[in-house]
């Protein structure tokens, strides 16, 4: 018998450990000094202090975005933040959800880095317009999806046959939300455009392995930024009473978690409990972050989605009852 809980001992922290001592001992190490770091959506939010990150670990870094001035304002703390003052940062305005553009806006930084072709992709240009299905016109749900899922997709493919061409071994980051894995009322415009980023991110996981090009997933939650200022002007108020107080995470804390979760080469991540629950509900065919943390967040979320399931409805059902009343 103490074999037999020997064993499971053992077999309990082999499993603890594995993904662990995988990522640290053989797993590709992420080290972006003295590469091209290439950032879109960088002037300001998630993708600003990915850069900041970035420049400080030593990477020359591109940043892009539509407006100039702002991206002035982003290159002048970035250079403030770099490791050296040998790093080269760049900006380039441009619109990425915009084909030509996205593929100009590529080739561009590679010219301006002295042919320094990405190592490490952040396509982090996005938005969100929230609001009730009905209540929307049909160029919402177009312009939304043509930037957050084609600005991402035209992004990573010149990038992707750039680094193949090369034969760089780097890392492609695709920014998804938690609402790209859990959806409800007020984001019909927005859920489904982060659900087709995950998507996408999962196959190019597995595709791009042949290339020893690593792919990572970001489901973060609500993020203080001047974009989530904008969405909750449209907001409708049966999402915000759903969602509650949530507190948004500064992009500055995300991008520090984002980092160190690369670093650690998990494929999907998120940065907070109901993110984390709702990627190991759905978590498809990619690898766990650690198989026992994993496994037990798997277990919670059967419990757990069920009951959020049944309050949110009820809480929309109550709502649209309200409403009929006035």
């Amino acid at each position: 018998m103490s074999w037999l809980i020997f064993l499971a001992i053992v077999s309990f922290l082999g499993l603890y450990l594995y993904t662990p001592l995988y990522n640290i001992v053989w797993a590709k190490k992420f080290n972006p000094e003295g590469k091209h770091c290439y950032i879109t959506g960088g002037s300001t939010g998630l993708g600003k202090s990915l850069a900041v990150e970035m420049a400080k670990r030593g990477a020359h870094v591109t940043i892009v975005a539509r407006k100039k001035e702002a991206l002035e304002t982003a290159v002048a703390e970035i250079k403030r933040a770099r490791k050296t003052q040998s790093q080269v940062i760049n900006y380039i305005s441009a619109d990425v959800s915009v084909k030509e553009e996205a593929q100009r806006a590529l080739e561009e930084a590679i010219e301006l880095q002295q042919g320094l072709v990405p190592e490490y992709v952040f396509p982090c240009a996005g938005l969100a317009m929230p609001g009730l299905f009905i209540d929307q016109g049909v160029e919402t749900f177009e312009r939304t999806m043509q930037l957050n899922y084609f600005g991402a997709l035209y992004t990573v493919h010149a990038a992707v046959k750039r680094m193949i061409e090369q034969n760089i071994k780097g890392k492609i980051l695709l920014v998804s939300s938690t609402a790209g894995l859990l959806a409800f009322v007020g984001y019909a415009s927005y859920s489904p455009t982060k659900f087709a980023v995950r998507g996408l991110a999962e196959v190019l996981r597995n595709e791009l392995a042949m290339y020893d090009i690593d792919v990572h997933c970001y489901f973060p939650g609500n993020m203080d930024t001047p974009g989530l200022k904008t969405e909750n002007e449209t907001k409708p108020q049966i999402t915000k009473q759903i969602e509650g107080e949530d507190s948004a995470i500064s992009p500055d804390a995300a991008a520090q978690a984002l980092v160190q979760a690369i670093s650690e080469n998990h494929c999907f991540i998120s940065s907070d409990l109901i993110g984390n629950l709702a990627r190991c509900a759905n978590k498809g065919f990619v690898p766990s972050n650690n198989v026992l943390i994993d496994l037990g967040l798997s277990i919670v979320s059967l419990v757990a989605a069920p009951i959020i399931r049944i309050f949110v409805d009820y809480e929309v059902i109550s709502y649209g009852r309200k409403l009929k009343k006035n």
